[in-house]
């Protein structure tokens, strides 16, 4: 395994610890960080999630990820250990699109 999808891993199970244990919203109750796409330099990351609720639901939480990304990065750079912190972006993608039923 090479070291981006080493990290991008790493990157996964942090981002998915942080909005299971320290933002507290009714909006993140039924996330699931699917995986992270790294840019190869470590500055960016597209982080793919899914949920299960109405669209309405999930425009909020895609609202509420986007305006978050800023202190997920910060709680990241506390807790990992890498040079590099990327900027994060929440992409919705749905279950059935990675081939997991509902």
């Amino acid at each position: 395994m090479n070291r981006v999808a080493r990290v991008s891993q790493l990157l996964r199970q942090a981002i998915a610890a942080i909005l299971l244990r320290e933002i507290r919203s009714d909006k993140v109750t039924m996330v699931s960080i699917l995986y992270v796409d790294l840019s190869p330099d470590f500055h960016n990351a597209t982080v793919y999630y899914s949920m299960i609720g109405s669209d309405e639901a999930r425009n909020k939480t895609q609202r509420f990820l986007r305006k978050m990304a800023p202190v997920i990065k910060g709680k990241l750079g506390q807790i990992l250990a890498i040079r590099t912190v990327p900027n994060l972006r929440f992409r919705y993608k749905a279950y059935k699109d990675v081939g997991i039923d509902e």
